[in-house]
This record gives C-alpha cells, sequence and structure tokens, in this order.
C-alpha cells in the first residue's frame, strides 16, 4: 500500500470516530432531556383567603411535572422548627400534569400557635410520596395580615 491509501483509511477512521463521538453525546442530551421530563415537579404558593378578614391560608400545589404525584402531608413551618399540619385535609392526593391541589389552614389555629409559642410563620411545605418535601417561604405581607 502507498501513502495515499494509509491516508485515505485514516480520514475515514477520523470521521468514523467523530461521529461516534457525535452520536453519543447527542444520545447523552436526549437522556438527560427524558429524565426531566421524569421529574416530580410541583409549583407551591400560598395566599390568604380574604385580605381584610382572612379566614385561611391556602396553600396551593399544581404538579407542573410530566408524571403523576401524590401529596401525602402538607403544613406550616415556625421559626422555632416546629411545624403543624391538619388532620382535615383529605390527603394523601394524586395529581396528575396540570392538576392541582388547595390546603386551607385555618388563620385562628396559626394565630394560636404563635401567640401561644412566641414564633413566626416561615414556610409552607408539602411532602410527596417519594418522601421529597417542597417548601416555600411566607412573604412577610402575609404574615403581618395574619398576625392583626
Amino acid at each position: 500500500m502507498n501513502n495515499i491509501d494509509w491516508v485515505e483509511i485514516s480520514r475515514q477512521t477520523l470521521a468514523l470516530f467523530i461521529g461516534l463521538v457525535l452520536g453519543y453525546y447527542a444520545h447523552i442530551l436526549t437522556q438527560r432531556r427524558d429524565k426531566e421530563k421524569l421529574r416530580r415537579l410541583i409549583s407551591l404558593s400560598c395566599s390568604l383567603s380574604s385580605y381584610y378578614q382572612p379566614n385561611d391560608l391556602n396553600i396551593l400545589a399544581v404538579n407542573i411535572g410530566h408524571i403523576p404525584v401524590t401529596i401525602i402531608n402538607a403544613g406550616v413551618k415556625y421559626s422555632n422548627g416546629g411545624s403543624s399540619s391538619y388532620s382535615d385535609w383529605d390527603l394523601p392526593k394524586r395529581l396528575d400534569e396540570g392538576e392541582f391541589l388547595i390546603l386551607k389552614a385555618p388563620v385562628n389555629g396559626l394565630m394560636q400557635t404563635m401567640l401561644e409559642d412566641n414564633v413566626e410563620i416561615v414556610s409552607v411545605w408539602i411532602r410527596e410520596a417519594e418522601e421529597k418535601t417542597f417548601d416555600i417561604e411566607v412573604p412577610q405581607r402575609i404574615i403581618d395580615r395574619i398576625q392583626v
């Protein structure tokens, strides 16, 4: 074989190697994207039932992922590290993609806990069946309205 044949074989081998690397990289990116789709994602927010006479602290959980999520517990976390959940909530509750759940925490009970234990509300949280906990900080404007 002469030098031209070796150069041609080297070019073909290099092209094949580059093609394999690019194909593997595309495969990894596809796997990563698919894995992201399968994650359990929950959007969490809170609000008061009414601004002037709030009766409840509403906890809104929305399944923004592509797979169903089962909410097994939820509650309010306080500044002393304590937490409370409510037995009258109808849990566990399965949420399919795009479905939501509103849980109502009575403001009277929250105020009583805050006064008795001298604590403030820090966050609201929910726990799903895979034991992953989602939480958000309660905005100060909501805490101020509860304390009035």
